[in-house]
C-alpha cells in the first residue's frame, strides 16, 4: 500500500533517503503498474505544491523512476539500481517526469496520459453527449422515465465506448467533474422541458 492510504503501515519502513536529493520509496502489493502510476502522479502533484519560505514561493521538482518486482529485477538492490535508470530517464525528459524501467511500461504510461488529457478535453470543451433510453411498464408499454447514459464524441475518433472512458474518468479522478456535467445538463435539459411545457420525466 502506499503511505497516503496505509493506516496500519510504518512510514518510515516504506520511505528511506538514499542520497543529498534522492529517496526510494517501496509499494507492496503492487498487482498492476498502473497503481504505480496513480501513486508516482499523485506524489509529483504534492511536491509541485509551492512552498512559503521567507515570503517567497519556493516550487519543487522530482523525476520518479520505477522498477517492478520481479518482472525488472529479484531483489531490493536490483530494483533500486532499475529505479535509479529509470529516473535518469525520466529527468531527461525534462521536470516533473515519472518513467518505468521497463519501455513498454513507458509506452502504456503515456499513452494512458494521452488518453486522460483527451477526457478533461472532452469534458471542458463540449465533446460529451447524453442518450436518453426510456423506462417503460411492461404490461401498459407507459413511459415511466428514462436512464441518461454518457457518450463521447471524440472529434478524430468518432464514438468513444462507454466501457473506454468510463474505468479512465474513475481512476484518475475526472469521473467528478464528468458527473456534474452529467448532472447539470440532465437539470438544465428538464427544466427546458418544463418551461416548454412537456412533461417532465424522472430520469
Amino acid at each position: 500500500s502506499d503511505v497516503l492510504g496505509s493506516a496500519g503501515a510504518a512510514p518510515q519502513s516504506l520511505v528511506a533517503r538514499v542520497g543529498a536529493n534522492a529517496f526510494n520509496l517501496l509499494l507492496m502489493d503492487v498487482a498492476q503498474p498502473q497503481a504505480a502510476v496513480v501513486v508516482a502522479e499523485r506524489l509529483l502533484q504534492a511536491l509541485a505544491a509551492p512552498l512559503a519560505l521567507n515570503d517567497r514561493a519556493l516550487v519543487l521538482t522530482a523525476s520518479v523512476g520505477m522498477a517492478m518486482f520481479p518482472r525488472d529485477a529479484s531483489d531490493a538492490d536490483g530494483l533500486a539500481r532499475c529505479a535509479e535508470q529509470a529516473r535518469y530517464t525520466a529527468k531527461a525528459a525534462g521536470r516533473g517526469q515519472h518513467r518505468f524501467f521497463d519501455e513498454a511500461m513507458n509506452q502504456a504510461a503515456s499513452a494512458r496520459l494521452a488518453r486522460e488529457s483527451d477526457l478533461r478535453r472532452a469534458i471542458a470543451h463540449g465533446q460529451l453527449r447524453l442518450h436518453y433510453q426510456p423506462k417503460l411498464d411492461a404490461a401498459s408499454g407507459t413511459t415511466l422515465g428514462a436512464e441518461a447514459l454518457v457518450r463521447w464524441m471524440h472529434p478524430q475518433r468518432g464514438l468513444v465506448s462507454p466501457a473506454d472512458f468510463i474505468p479512465l474518468a474513475e481512476e484518475s479522478g475526472l469521473i467528478v467533474p464528468l458527473t456534474d456535467w452529467v448532472l447539470d445538463t440532465v437539470c438544465a435539459e428538464l427544466r427546458r422541458q418544463g418551461d416548454a411545457g412537456l412533461p417532465m420525466l424522472p430520469v
